[in-house]
């Protein structure tokens, strides 16, 4: 989808500025994607937002960047839509996400450690479903920042993708907050229990 917007490798000849070209290409790729796929996930985290209400330490503590962060909040769309619909079951699901991005490693660990999974990590031009991922988390990051500035229109791909049952979430300041919040609630609730359970034994 970079590609595409900004004209280059396969888009760099006949595309730049032939917006019915453009456009066209975009509704075909709808007309495949919609009767195919049948529930859709995603979040946004802006990485400054990130840095500015999760420090340092709680970072280094629980491996956390704004891409991780991100893949557990998906994770966790995953269960909750799992938990409702009971079907699929949770432990059956293969979480896929694109090889080579950075926090890859910390979003291992996380699966690992949290999930007691292993997220599998796949190259675009080899898994298409990510393809589909691209465009979507494309979408969604331009709606959210064109969000911010009322001059523009919703954008139509993003309105076609809503069209697909499914949860897409926006994590700002007081959603990451929570977060952290969250964990230091239940480290100190595991904390207390160890500590009534040593005055027993």
């Amino acid at each position: 989808m970079v590609d595409f917007a900004s004209s280059k490798k396969q888009f760099s000849s006949g595309w730049k500025d032939n917006e019915p070209r453009r456009q066209a290409l975009l509704r075909d790729l709808m007309e495949i994607i919609r009767p195919r796929v049948f529930r859709r996930f995603g979040c946004v985290i802006e990485n400054k937002t990130f840095l500015d209400n999760v420090s340092k330490d709680f970072r280094d503590q629980y491996f956390l960047d704004a891409y991780t962060a991100a893949g557990m909040v998906c994770a966790s769309q995953v269960r909750e839509w799992c938990k409702v619909d009971r079907s699929p079951r949770f432990e059956t699901v293969r979480f896929v996400f694109e090889a080579g991005d950075k926090g890859q490693a910390q979003l291992e660990k996380r699966f690992r450690n949290d999930l007691k999974t292993i997220a599998s990590f796949e190259f675009k031009t080899a898994f298409t479903p990510l393809q589909v991922a691209d465009f979507l988390a494309y979408e969604l990051f331009l709606g959210v920042k064109e969000s911010k500035d009322r001059k523009h229109d919703p954008r139509w791909a993003l309105l076609e993708f809503l069209k697909t049952p499914g949860t897409l979430g926006i994590m700002n300041a007081g959603n990451l907050q929570i977060m952290v919040a969250g964990h230091e609630a239940m480290v100190e609730k595991e904390d207390w229990f160890r500590k009534i359970y040593a005055k027993k034994s």
